[in-house]
């Protein structure tokens, strides 16, 4: 993921600004706090993980019938593969800039 904002120096500078700014502490409790307050650093961690998850597929099997939020019925012990590579770019779901690397999304 980090190679992703290499290729985006304006976001590594700003994440980079963000780290600098909030003056962390090394570790233990108040670490854990300051980290909380690095929320354009978190931003693009989450964008290369929506662009770039660390698997391909995903694969659920409910132990009930089930009804997905479309309206289909699922049948117990059923294989439900999701394609997290292709959900991530979804127009449908990310707007027209799907493709875009985009941390304050």
């Amino acid at each position: 993921s980090f190679s992703t904002h290499r290729n985006h120096h304006n976001i590594e500078r700003l994440y980079s600004k963000d780290i600098i700014n909030n003056n962390l502490p090394g570790t233990g409790r108040k670490g854990q706090e300051s980290l909380d307050k690095l929320t354009y650093l978190q931003g693009a961690l989450y964008e290369s993980m929506r662009l770039y998850p660390p698997v391909s597929f995903q694969r659920k099997s409910p132990i009930k019938p089930d009804l997905l939020p479309s309206g289909h019925k699922v049948d117990a012990n059923s294989m439900i593969m999701i394609y997290l590579y292709a959900l991530g770019r979804m127009r449908a779901v990310w707007g027209e800039d799907a493709l875009e690397f985009k941390p304050e999304r």
